[in-house]
């Protein structure tokens, strides 16, 4: 009977198991299908309120400008990222797999006692994590598209690369808003879906490029011109296939011009005065074909000079002044004809000469060949340049003497020539040149008498004859010029 009352036992607690065993499953069931049904869709988690709390941007902030108190050498340190709601953990674990899994730390996350727990290494304040992180807290889930977040996370990087919070002297809208379009300052878009356009000027960004600028793959005008950039420009540049405009002058870049820039060849405007930049520049020119402007002056080019502008048929503007170049003039620069400025003063071309060429430029206004130490004469095919309105060729060793050809050049306005090793007298028809300003002759070997014919240059305010050999009486007609500098 014992043995009977035993089993009887066992079966009511089995029966009762079972029982407790259903229930829990229809009740887990219930509760699954309740959250399906709040929420609409178990891959759309909840987004309400579903942004990073401000307090720990500001911790970031901190940590990336170095004004943290903790010693980060002595060990690895975390902050607390609890109160980020569970919406925004699960998108930036999805944006963190989706785009750049190896760029970002691991968070640890600990549920001791039911409460979770959620550390974030303070290395993870790097631009690039910064940037997944309000990629993550700013785009509803599944809403825009793989482009939209690939454009977002790249100009984000880009912010917190150049110290934005910190520095930058205006930045509305920057990973604040969702449409970058309308909203973000500097930036434009195509048709309001792709960034095509890129403009922040003199607004104190300090940092380097980063290399995800090169997630930007619809970009046409890239201008970060007057800020405090620093550092080596990204071989990611060359991703940029449809760029047409690049100024980054006046700032602080160093190293060479990325090789892979060569693939720019729809590049128009390419400005990068006023730098650190070192190294060759001719094989990315050589692919540039369609270059108009080439500003690249006072920074540390070396080598010869490019041999690539000479196939820039559309070429205006070159500006390659205050480097290292060295070598000689290319005579294929004549065929250029549609250059108006052609600057080379400050570099090394020892032994070079003024190419008779460049006496076909028929529309250039500019000509300055100064402290080159270029030799030679001054061939007399310029004066075909009737559009010239500054010829400098000061500080050189040219030894010949002034051909009457320059009277032709009848829009000059400035005329330097001084110090050289200029001989034989002023020509007379400098005279027929009435638009002139400055003509500057000084500190050569020119003899003779000045030529009454300067007299007819109302418009004259510079006379600088001075270091040389003049001889006899000025005449009257110089004399009566008025508001002009005589030395």
């Amino acid at each position: 009977r014992l043995h009977c009352l035993l089993a009887l036992v066992i079966l009511i607690m089995l029966l009762v198991a079972g029982v407790a065993c259903v229930g829990l499953y229809f009740g887990l069931s219930a509760k699954q299908q309740t959250e399906q049904n709040n929420s609409g869709n178990s891959h759309k988690p909840d987004t309400t309120n579903c942004r990073l709390p401000d307090p720990h941007f500001r911790q970031c902030y901190t940590v990336m400008s170095g004004a943290t108190t903790d010693d980060m050498s002595s060990q690895r340190r975390f902050m607390d990222i609890s109160s980020i709601p569970t919406c925004l953990v699960e998108s930036y674990q999805d944006v963190m797999q989706s785009f750049a899994p190896s760029v970002l730390d691991r968070t640890v996350i600990t549920t001791e006692g039911g409460d979770r727990s959620m550390m974030m290494p303070i290395d993870s304040c790097q631009p690039a994590n910064l940037a997944l992180w309000s990629l993550a807290s700013t785009f509803p889930y599944g809403v825009v598209s793989i482009d939209a977040m690939m454009e977002y996370y790249s100009l984000a990087v880009l912010f917190f690369s150049t110290k934005g919070p910190q520095t930058w002297f205006t930045h509305a809208g920057w990973v604040e808003n969702l449409i970058l379009c309308d909203n973000w300052n500097g930036v434009r878009c195509n048709n309001r879906t792709s960034v095509t356009e890129l403009t922040i000027i003199n607004n104190n960004l300090q940092g380097s490029i980063p290399t995800e600028i090169g997630l930007l793959t619809n970009l046409e005008l890239l201008r970060l011109q007057g800020n405090v950039l620093t550092g080596p420009l990204p071989s990611t540049l060359g991703e940029l296939t449809h760029l047409t405009t690049l100024n980054l002058g006046a700032n602080y870049i160093t190293g060479s011009l990325p090789s892979e820039m060569a693939r720019l060849t729809n590049m128009n405007y390419l400005v990068v005065q006023e730098n650190k930049l070192s190294g060759a520049v001719t094989e990315i020119l050589q692919s540039m074909k369609q270059l108009v402007h080439f500003l690249a002056k006072t920074n540390f080019f070396t080598g010869p000079l490019p041999d690539g502008m000479v196939v820039c048929v559309h070429l205006e503007r070159l500006d390659i002044s205050s480097n290292n170049f060295s070598g000689t003039l290319p005579t294929e620069l004549g065929d250029s004809s549609g250059l108006v400025q052609l600057s080379i003063e400050n570099n090394n071309l020892s032994g070079a000469t003024i190419p008779s060429e460049l006496g076909r430029l028929s529309n250039l206004a500019y000509l300055s060949l100064s402290q080159t130490e270029m030799g030679g004469g001054i061939p007399t095919e310029i004066g075909n340049l009737s559009a010239l309105r500054g010829f400098h060729i000061s500080g050189n060793n040219i030894e010949s003497t002034i051909p009457t050809q320059v009277g032709n050049m009848i829009a000059l306005e400035y005329f330097e020539i001084e110090l050289n090793r200029i001989t034989g007298t002023l020509p007379s028809e400098l005279g027929r040149i009435t638009d002139l300003i400055g003509l500057k002759v000084g500190y050569n070997r020119l003899d003779g008498s000045l030529p009454s014919e300067i007299g007819n240059l109302k418009r004259l305010d510079v006379l600088d004859v001075k270091g040389n050999s003049f001889s006899g009486i000025i005449a009257t007609e110089i004399c009566q010029l008025n508001d002009f500098e005589l030395s």
